[in-house]
């Protein structure tokens, strides 16, 4: 069981700092308790993914910080792009209790890295479809912090104004595209 950490809060600026702030456990990763006199240290781990859905796995964790007493600490200058964060409190070397993984999205935008397809989200009865509509500028800036997941791909808005429709008499609200 790993829930015996909780990081309370995770915030994220315009800028692109994240500030995580966690409890100090009351019992370690084995159920036994801490005692409230026994110095701990945390360490933040961290790892980056295509989204906030799927949790990446916890072999590429990797520390950002260790050695930490405590209990808040912020990531500034973090890049745009999906962060996974989760802290780990140890006794020495001896790891007590992890936090459960939270991600938090750079505020902010990531250009397009090639022309492509644009695509008109559509809700149907039982679905969400993609119409293709148009086609995207290379370069065009992407929202990181709006989304679509289709079909295991991640769909990012783009500006309306960026993408040639094939259709000029349309008038699409919302436009997606694969921005990486």
């Amino acid at each position: 069981m790993r829930l015996f950490l909780a990081l309370l809060f995770v915030s994220t600026a315009f800028a692109d700092d994240h500030t995580l702030t966690w409890a100090r456990p009351l019992i370690k990763s084995d159920g036994t308790a801490i005692a409230s006199t026994k110095a701990l240290t945390y360490t933040v781990l961290h790892a980056t993914s295509d989204n906030c859905m799927d949790l990446p796995d916890s072999s590429v964790f990797k520390s950002l910080v260790t050695g930490l007493t405590v209990l808040t600490w912020v990531n500034a200058g973090a890049a745009p792009g999906f962060h996974w964060y989760q802290i780990q409190a140890l006794s020495g070397t001896t790891v007590f209790a992890y936090t459960n993984p939270v991600c938090m999205a750079v505020m902010g935008f990531t250009p397009a890295l090639q022309a492509g397809p644009a695509y008109s989200p559509v809700k149907t009865t039982d679905a969400l479809v993609l119409l293709a509509v148009g086609t995207i500028t290379a370069g065009t800036s992407c929202d990181l912090t709006q989304s679509i997941v289709q079909g295991g791909a991640t769909y990012y808005v783009v500006p309306v104004a960026a993408v040639t429709l094939s259709d000029p008499a349309s008038e699409p609200t919302a436009l997606v595209a694969k921005c990486f």
